[in-house]
């Protein structure tokens, strides 16, 4: 599963609780309370962020890829758009 839970939050779309968790030191996905993953162990580093009252995450990898997801784990394309000093 993962070795530890380091952050938590809410959305306003769900009643569920989400959970950033850690695994092998170096990987972080993030899952529901019922151990669902909706953003897999594969990003080196994930951010979570507001803007306003929506929550998002910046995952990083290793190789240089980067991503943005909302809350739900659902992806966002940006354009012309720089968050958390990218």
């Amino acid at each position: 599963m993962f070795d530890k839970i380091t952050d938590d939050y809410t959305i306003e779309e769900s009643p569920d609780n989400f959970y950033i968790a850690q695994k092998k030191r170096d990987v972080w996905c993030v899952q529901q309370l019922s151990l669902k993953v909706l953003i897999p162990f594969e990003y080196n580093s994930l951010t979570k962020f507001s803007v306003g009252n929506q929550v998002y995450l910046q995952g990083k990898k290793n190789n240089g890829l980067n991503g943005i997801f909302k809350g739900d784990g659902s992806a966002v394309i940006l354009r012309n758009i720089a968050l958390c000093g990218t």
